[in-house]
């Protein structure tokens, strides 16, 4: 998705040390390279943890549990 502007954007922003997003993941026992999906809502939809890492997240990420498909409003699967 492509943002047009800096307000476009700022309803979806959140602090990077402070934010939801942060204090989920620091719950989890393992780093993961993952990304979120979010709804046009502002709703979690689903996360994906990356399963072939590069050679650089080998030091720090565990590998996701495999692929996924997942169902997107106004997307589809």
């Amino acid at each position: 998705y492509v943002f047009k502007n800096k307000e476009h954007i700022m309803p979806y922003l959140e602090d990077a040390e402070t934010g939801t997003t942060v204090h989920w993941a620091k719950e989890q026992d393992k780093y993961y390279n993952s990304i979120c999906f979010v709804g046009r809502n502002g709703n979690l939809i689903e996360t994906y943890q990356k399963t072939h890492l590069y050679e650089t997240d080998e030091s720090w990420a565990e590998e996701g549990p495999g692929f996924k498909s997942i169902d997107v409003p106004d997307l589809g699967k």
